[in-house]
């Protein structure tokens, strides 16, 4: 979802994250200061095969797992977590997250912070997977 400010000397469009319900320059979305100039944001896709009929307390229970625990996602590079569900299939949902970097990604998969998600394990049928892009310019 884009927001466009009104116009002050220049417009400037804001990108919204929809699970942290917070406003975010397009910049810090997109790249991330570094010394050496900037880096683009990875995404994170991550397909759940879930239990049959599970689908709607995997969808809430991960939203609110995400934003009682935004903090330290974000504070470890994350900048947004949005779940989606298949059209199809009613017993898969994706996950598309962004963050500074792989490496950002998988120290925060393997922190303590995330035993907080286990819940969401026990509503699959099968273990998740997850494939990590980068833009290629």
């Amino acid at each position: 979802m884009l927001v466009r400010l009104p116009p002050a000397s220049t417009p400037k469009i804001l990108a919204v994250d929809p699970v942290a319900k917070r406003v975010q320059p397009p910049e810090v979305a997109q790249a991330t200061a570094t010394k050496e100039g900037f880096q683009m944001a990875i995404k994170a896709i991550s397909e759940f095969t879930l239990q049959p009929g599970r689908r709607e307390e995997f969808v809430r229970l991960f939203e609110r797992l995400v934003a009682q625990h935004f903090e330290p996602m974000r504070t470890a590079g994350c900048h947004s977590a949005t779940i989606y569900v298949v059209i199809d299939d009613p017993d898969r949902a994706v996950e598309i997250s962004e963050w500074d970097s792989a490496e950002a990604r998988a120290v925060m998969m393997q922190s303590e912070a995330m035993a907080a998600f286990a819940p969401l394990f026990e509503l699959l049928a099968a273990p998740p997977s997850a494939t990590v892009v980068e833009p290629l310019h």
